[in-house]
């Protein structure tokens, strides 16, 4: 039974979504009590991390260092969350290259303070601009925008979101930390995510147990290749700087080639979510429109439109991976390296594989969700029992 939510309601939710989610994610953010880094035993240094907002400027002054401009300030500071809270402290602030007039400080500017202890005293250090509150309000009005154009589809899709970050948050990372097999985890978790989020996205029914039966086997596919290409190219999952350090994080031992591999499927689903459910839906509406059609005509049809689909995500994909990493590829070139060598590293031919990876489970999952869907829906004598 297909229920329709009046388009009045829909407005007046979206509204409420923007201007009541949008504080309460605001006040989530705000730190109850600090997050504190380093060894507590006497003797050690202890770092633990506040709010605060800039009540003043003191103090404020350029000066040239070894020809680039250095802007400095002296600022009076309230904090406003953990042990300290409604304290006053001046600290002191450097910033220097370009940007300088957005880098500098200004008064009501919410800042993340850094209270360092040590022996010889307590400093205060600004280590970031504070910026969860901004990000809270782009966040409403992405779900206000999702809500007011899909509808009840579009609180169930972000149902499913808010389930795939529960998974993420609260299941991979913690296993992986604990020293757990990334791989293994990360596979758990993705099969978690598929048969939840994909459900609850697009519904109990035909079509959605289809794209799920398609997923995973394409999963699969792309396990078994990711596992003999990391291999053949020999990557061990340490081309960044993020993953050097991890190696020494106060964490069990990671296996850092799992996590590379755990990291390329989680990225695979996340492109097979889309494809799956699309050609799926191209099957069904093409028998809808013509319940005649057979498994061998509707499959020749869809695959078609899948063309088409194959032919625009490839390129989606590699612009995708090449914007998340451009400001390293023109860090290579901007000293000279030769392409080839720049092509070589290690955190280049991870970005490359993975690219490579995504697309042969898009070009694989295009004709096999085709297929299965066409067999399927081939099979239907009554439409009424799509």
């Amino acid at each position: 039974m297909n229920i329709s939510i009046p388009k009045s309601i829909i407005f007046f939710v979206t509204v409420l979504v923007f201007f009541g989610l949008a504080p309460v994610l605001a006040h989530a953010v705000d730190v109850t009590k600090p997050d504190t880094l380093g060894l507590a035993d006497e003797g050690m240094s202890k770092d633990s991390y506040d709010r605060g907002t800039i009540e003043k400027i003191i103090h404020e002054s350029e000066m040239q260092e070894l020809g680039e401009t250095v802007l400095n300030q002296q600022a009076e500071l309230l904090i406003n969350s953990g042990s300290d809270v409604g304290k006053k402290v001046i600290i002191d602030y450097q910033v220097r290259g370009s940007f300088l007039e957005d880098k500098k400080l200004f008064p009501g500017q919410e800042v993340v303070v850094n209270k360092n202890e040590t022996p010889e005293g307590v400093h205060y250090y600004v280590s970031e601009v504070f910026r969860l509150r901004a990000i809270a309000w782009l966040l409403a009005l992405f779900f206000a925008l999702t809500i007011f154009l899909t509808g009840r589809r579009g609180i169930m899709a972000l149902v499913g979101l808010g389930v795939t970050m529960m998974i993420i948050g609260w299941y991979i990372v913690p296993h992986i930390t604990r020293g757990e097999n990334p791989l293994v985890v990360c596979l758990i978790g993705t099969s978690l995510i598929a048969s939840s989020s994909l459900f609850l996205a697009h519904g109990f029914n035909r079509r959605t147990t289809l794209a799920f039966i398609s997923s995973v086997i394409t999963i699969g596919i792309s396990l078994f290749i990711s596992v003999g290409a990391v291999s053949w190219v020999h990557l061990f999952g340490l081309g960044s700087e993020e993953a050097y350090y991890l190696q020494y994080a106060p964490v069990g031992t990671i296996n850092m080639r799992g996590l590379l591999l755990g990291g390329i499927i989680i990225g695979v689903m996340g492109v097979l979510d889309d494809v799956t459910t699309a050609q799926v839906a191209t099957v069904g509406e093409l028998k809808a429109a013509n319940p005649k059609l057979s498994a061998r005509e509707l499959y020749r049809r869809a695959n078609l439109v899948g063309r088409e689909h194959i032919v625009s995500l490839v390129n989606t994909l590699v612009l995708a991976y090449v914007g998340a990493s451009f400001p390293l590829l023109l860090l290579f070139t901007t000293f000279g390296t030769p392409w080839w060598v720049t092509m070589n590293t290690e955190l280049i031919s991870e970005e490359l594989v993975r690219t490579i990876i995504g697309s042969l489970a898009l070009v694989t999952a295009v004709p096999l969700t085709t297929l299965i869907a066409a067999y399927s829906y081939g099979r239907v004598k009554n439409f009424e029992t799509i």
